[in-house]
């Protein structure tokens, strides 16, 4: 989440942004496997309005096949990656701020979408 007093202004005034640090922790057959950082850019409408981040990162930072959105109301991480069969598939969580409820979806060619909901034990 952004700091308190990092906030800069756009010319007008009116739009804020602050640039941060994002970390993304790669777990492989339920094992760590490697953390890839970069920075991203919170934004917000005005200082009254809670911020928000969409990060969809080009080639050469972090990896191209993550998007990551984080707003007042759900936080949203997705990932394609190559399957062992190989194709492509495609990972999404979703959870909702509020309540802790989650969804979760799995996608691959030619296979019907597995999707898991449930709230979450610990959130915060």
């Amino acid at each position: 989440m952004p700091r308190r007093d990092g906030w800069k202004k756009d010319d007008i005034g009116e739009k804020q942004w602050e640039t941060s640090a994002v970390a993304l922790t790669e777990y492989r057959d339920g094992v760590f496997y490697a953390v890839k950082k970069g920075r991203s850019t919170w934004y917000r409408i005005a200082a009254s309005e809670e911020p928000f981040l969409s990060f969809y990162p080009t080639e050469g930072l972090l990896t191209k096949d993550v998007g990551i959105s984080i707003d007042g109301s759900e936080s949203t991480a997705s990932y394609s990656f190559k399957n062992q069969s190989g194709g492509t598939s495609q990972y999404s969580l979703t959870i909702r701020r509020s309540t802790g409820r989650f969804t979760e979806t799995f996608s691959a060619e030619g296979t019907p979408d597995t999707i898991h909901a449930g709230t979450c034990l610990i959130y915060r």
